[in-house]
């Protein structure tokens, strides 16, 4: 059309065709029957837009990049393409009803030419301007819909341009018209053959929104990838297209028996869920879901309305038919691309594809299950029915690898999403069944046991949380206790049934070691965690709980078969640590073998611990003295007690026996007859050890040691022996030795600091303690009357005491008795004319000193002994010039004590 005249001289034609004057009625029915077409033909008010962009894809362009633009402002929508323009047969093809141009042209969208007519769903008046023509269709004229009128656009056109105005309806729904251009679907456009971008301008009262959506095509070899682009997203997807042929004669296709269907498959991330669901069904737009994961595109019949396939048509049957070889190849074309190897099952149809789609489904599935199209763990291809798939929470490992790794040619490898997992299953593939699991890891242990045994701890304590499940079932629980599962301390692994296993949380690997005489013990690495113990526990192992260990750990050391050098001193340390560390408490005695500071061996009761926490000088040279003769325990045990807090160690005393002074008394060759089979010896378990003298230890570490396995901090008084009815102790060794090696003045010092613990041999307050002496056990002692133990006790004490003033010491005049010293400065006006053997000590003048060691004989004061000793000295030294003062001192006070020692003088 040349002219703008000739142009608005057909749209006059066109209108005048549609006046039927003098049928006034039939003009009504038939603007009412439009009316109705328009406004019901569609479900959703807003479909005019899927039409409006089909009309736009069905014109011409001679542009290189075909666009739709729709701008939204208040009460209007403007619609403009940039493609050659309005024909004469355009216009009239607008202004009728099936009418189209496209009728029977391949590769056209429209066909029934009643699509634009949905405008008037949400609008009153059309205004349309392209090339020439400028006119409107007004819905409240008669015939309205498709009688033209001639008119001026309503805004500013640009040429080159084909432009609709809508003036929307009062009624119409304006919010889900602005929705419905928000979220316009990018996908609309992925099957059009030109327009390729779709821009989109929404004004509303608080401002605009801009979106565009671009589409990109890219040839990949035998598919072809297309790319939607928005502001905010980017969606892929691949298309494969397949060539239907002998497709049966339809009307509406004359002359054609072939056509061809696409396949779009979104391409997704294996690591995250898909975000795209089911897909729509496309013929060129988007026709209706159908249930399929893909998106399918064909030249499909449809309803008049296009929102159903025509299910009855044998051409679309045909199309469909073709689905299930088209869909096959797509797969095995996807199955050798990066994007999409393991993504693909995702696309299998299932059971909620529409009934129309259903015969396709079951053959694609059928097709699919004769293909070596998946991947196992070993990377290879194989058959969906000879795949097993493994569950990674239930059998496998951090890493998604299978615990029974060795059947990974039986394995579906992990690589596919847990999302493809029930397409998979539908293929043939095979859920890992706990009866399954434990025959394939029955066999990993019966071919490669080495490999199952060299796995990494952490590895183990998951293949144990798997294990634990399957313990549920109690015919595959008794199945797992007959596999070498648990690592035995010694190096072995065993089952469960091949004997009594023993495990214990709290037991070292090398006290574990140690102990393993009678039982196999669970190795340590095997109760790293909850699940590896109840594991274990499960498969009927049993647990050894802390105070049997401590019991277990004092009966081999009082074992009459017990080789104590054949522990090492590392694992003698263990043992006694471990009952340290559990405050083990006993009313027998406990006398454990111990590494001395040479590395021999040595029971507790014969033990020394150097505990100096004042740093005495006096007890560090008695020490320095008493350690080159008797045992001394190795420094490692200290070393090993650092990491035990002090609240976990205390003296505990349930019994009369658990209160033995034990530290300080040598028991002789054994320490317990009941339990290393002498009965030469036994402890005074009468007595209670020094409750005092836990100030001075401070290190509670050092107080159990002491109270508790018998370890003395101070020289050993006495020894004690065992005759019959009889109880007697003597002097021990370590104390004669002390008494000669040693300075007295730092042997006193010791005994004067530790009196509430020597006092219970020296002191007279002994004789009190019958409460103690009665509170025996029968069972472990003689029957024996407590005055006898008393008279026998009292017996000991007074030859002890004696034994002690009878010991020479050393003194700075040379040796002498211990009974038979004098401590200096005793009277100045005698002193210096005498020789005395004195005894020089720290802490002389202190009363309790000299109350407590004038028991042993030992002159503390100017006393009748003193001045008859005085006498004696000056008659051997001065007898020729005997000094006159000091002699007529000394008779003095002989004559004034005379008449309380008259028998003595």
């Amino acid at each position: 059309m040349n002219s703008k005249t000739e142009a608005e001289k057909l749209i006059n034609s066109i209108k005048q065709e549609y006046n039927l004057e003098g049928y006034e009625q039939l003009r009504t029915i038939l603007t009412e029957c439009l009316k109705l077409l328009s406004e019901e033909l569609y479900d959703t008010s807003t479909h005019f837009l899927q039409e409006l962009l089909q009309n736009a894809d069905d014109n011409s362009y001679d542009c290189p990049n075909p666009k739709l633009v729709f701008t939204y402002k208040l009460g209007s929508l403007r619609v403009d393409s940039n493609e050659t323009g309005f024909t004469a047969s355009n216009i009239k093809a607008i202004c009728s009803i099936h009418q189209s141009t496209k009728l029977g042209r391949k590769g056209y969208i429209g066909e029934k030419g009643i699509g634009f007519k949905s405008v008037f769903k949400v609008a009153d008046v059309v205004w349309v301007s392209s090339n020439k023509f400028s006119f409107k269709f007004d819905k409240g004229e008669p015939f309205g819909l498709i009688a033209p009128t001639w008119a001026e656009f309503p805004e500013q056109t640009q040429p080159h341009q084909t432009s609709f105005f809508l003036q929307l309806s009062q009624d119409s729904d304006a919010d889900t018209l602005i929705h419905d251009l928000i979220y316009f679907d990018p996908s609309f456009i992925l099957f059009l053959r030109q327009i390729k971008e779709v821009v989109l301008h929404i004004e509303q009262h608080g401002g605009s929104i801009d979106k565009v959506i671009n589409r990109k095509d890219e040839k990949s070899g035998s598919f072809e990838i297309r790319t939607l682009t928005t502001s905010n997203s980017i969606q892929r997807y691949i298309f494969i297209s397949y060539e239907v042929t002998d497709l049966p004669k339809e009307r509406k296709r004359p002359d054609y028996t072939k056509s061809e269907i696409v396949l779009a498959f979104p391409i997704m991330e294996p690591s995250s869920e898909p975000q795209l669901g089911i897909q729509n069904v496309f013929s060129s737009l988007p026709i209706s879901s159908y249930g399929l994961r893909f998106l399918l595109q064909g030249d499909f019949l449809l309803a008049a309305n296009r929102l159903h396939i025509n299910v009855s048509s044998a051409w679309n049957c045909a199309l469909r038919d073709a689905l299930p070889q088209s869909f096959v190849q797509a797969i095995k074309t996807l199955n050798n691309t990066e994007e999409m190897k393991y993504t693909w099952p995702y696309f299998v149809p299932d059971t909620d594809t529409a009934a129309f789609f259903q015969p396709s489904r079951i053959t694609i599935i059928e097709a699919l299950k004769r293909e070596e199209l998946l991947e196992n763990f070993a990377g290879n291809d194989s058959k969906p029915e000879s795949l097993f798939f493994v569950d990674p929470i239930k059998f496998c490992d951090e890493n998604g690898v299978p615990f029974t790794h060795q059947n990974s040619s039986h394995y579906l490898s992990s690589k596919y999403p847990e999302w493809t997992i029930n397409s998979l299953i539908s293929l043939g593939v095979q859920k890992l069944t706990d009866e399954e699991f434990v025959k394939h890891l029955e066999s990993m242990l019966r071919i490669d046991a080495q490999n199952f045994q060299n796995q990494s701890i952490r590895w183990h304590s998951q293949l144990s949380r798997a294990l634990i499940g399957v313990c549920g079932n109690s015919a595959l629980r008794e199945q797992l206790s007959k596999l070498a599962l648990i690592p035995l301390s010694n190096g072995k692994w065993s089952s469960a049934e091949a004997g009594p296993l023993i495990f214990s949380v709290d037991i070292d690997l090398d006290l574990a070691a140690s102990l393993s005489t009678f039982f196999d013990f669970v190795d340590k690495s095997a109760l790293v965690d909850t699940a590896r113990i109840e594991l274990v526990r499960r498969l009927g192992a049993k647990e050894m709980d802390k105070r049997e260990i401590c019991r277990y750990i004092v009966d081999a050391h009082a074992s009459e078969n017990v080789r104590p050098e054949e522990w090492t001193r590392e694992q003698l340390v263990l043992h006694a640590a471990f009952l340290v560390e559990q405050r083990w408490e006993t009313p027998d005695p406990i006398d454990l073998w111990f590494a001395t500071s040479d590395d021999k061996r040595c029971k507790g009761s014969k033990l020394y611990i150097y505990d100096n926490p004042k740093n005495d000088p006096s007890t560090r040279r008695v020490f320095e003295k008493l350690q080159k003769r008797f045992p001394m325990l190795h420094e490692d045990y200290l070393d090993q007690l650092k990491g035990f807090r002090a609240s976990q160690i205390s003296r505990v005393s349930t019994s009369a026996v658990s209160k033995m002074p034990t530290h300080d008394i040598d028991k002789g060759e054994s320490s317990f007859p009941e339990k290393c089979g002498s009965s030469k010896n036994l402890t005074l378990g009468d007595y209670q050890s020094q409750d005092d003298m836990s100030d001075t230890f401070r290190n509670r570490k050092i107080i159990y040691l002491r109270d508790t396995l018998h370890l003395s901090t101070i020289p050993r008084l006495v020894v004690s022996h065992q005759t019959d009815l009889k109880v007697e102790f003597d002097m021990s060794e370590d104390f004669k030795f002390i008494l000669s090696e040693c300075s007295i003045s730092d042997v006193f010092q010791i005994l004067n600091d530790n009196w509430g613990y020597y006092s219970k041999w020296l002191g007279s307050e002994s004789l009190y303690d019958r409460s103690r002496i009665r509170r025996k056990d029968a069972t472990k002692r003689p029957r024996c009357d407590a005055y006898d133990y008393e008279v026998l006790y009292e017996k000991s004490r007074k030859k002890l005491i004696k034994d002690i003033g009878d010991t020479e010491v050393k003194l700075e005049s040379g040796r002498s008795a211990l009974g038979k010293t004098f401590l200096p400065n005793l009277d100045s006006k005698v002193d210096l004319d005498v020789d005395l053997p004195i005894l020089k000590l720290h802490n002389a003048n202190s009363k309790a000193m000299q109350e407590r060691i004038a028991r042993f004989g030992i002159t503390v004061e100017a006393s009748i002994h003193y001045y008859m000793a005085s006498l004696e000295s000056i008659h051997k030294t001065h007898a020729t010039a005997p000094p006159r003062g000091a002699l007529s001192h000394i008779y003095k006070n002989i004559e004034s004590l005379y008449d309380d020692n008259e028998e003595y003088i």
